[in-house]
């Protein structure tokens, strides 16, 4: 489905191609209200669906359709809603640097604080057990603070960038 969707997106103004959709406020309100009312429903248990099919095939549709309608916002400059501003002000523009080392280090960062023969062996249980449902908010800083200085002091570095261009333009070499 994604790759779908951005082909629909890359199409957007080609040659040969249709007009690309207009957008407004509502081309991205409409799918977020959408994706928030899936989950509501399902919270209170008034959609009985499998957590599978509700991902496949509502909350991915409403998301890519997002995604699109705020690619194409974001492109166009005559089209920009409160959800575009919103989503390109600084302070989550500055959150969004720090998104890949979070996505790489919630996981194993909550497996040593909430997996529980990890945690058992470490700490005497799960700490959302032993500590209180607080201690999430502990994994948050944690897990922040762990993203902050690999940033800062791996992913930032001239040496891992030069390194990583090299081995790009190594592998690109043989295809």
């Amino acid at each position: 489905m994604g790759v779908v969707a951005c082909r629909l997106v890359m199409l957007d103004d080609a040659e040969g191609e249709s007009e690309a959709p207009r957008v407004n406020g509502l081309s991205t309100a409409l799918p977020i209200c959408g994706m928030i009312g899936v989950i509501i429903l399902r919270a209170f248990d008034t959609l009985q669906l499998s957590d599978m099919l509700t991902r496949a095939c509502i909350f991915m549709p409403l998301f890519l359709r997002f995604l699109m309608a705020a690619h194409r916002m974001a492109v166009r400059p005559e089209s920009r809603d409160s959800i575009y501003t919103l989503l390109s002000s600084a302070p989550l523009v500055s959150l969004g640097n720090y998104s890949f080392p979070l996505f790489v280090l919630h996981g194993p960062i909550g497996q040593l604080f909430y997996k529980k023969i990890v945690a058992t062996r470490l700490f005497g249980g799960p700490l959302h057990i032993v500590c209180g449902h607080w201690f999430f908010f502990v994994y948050c800083a944690v897990t922040f603070v762990a993203a902050f200085i690999v940033q800062h002091t791996f992913l930032s570095s001239k040496v891992v960038k030069s390194m990583a261009s090299a081995t790009c333009d190594k592998l690109a070499s043989l295809f």
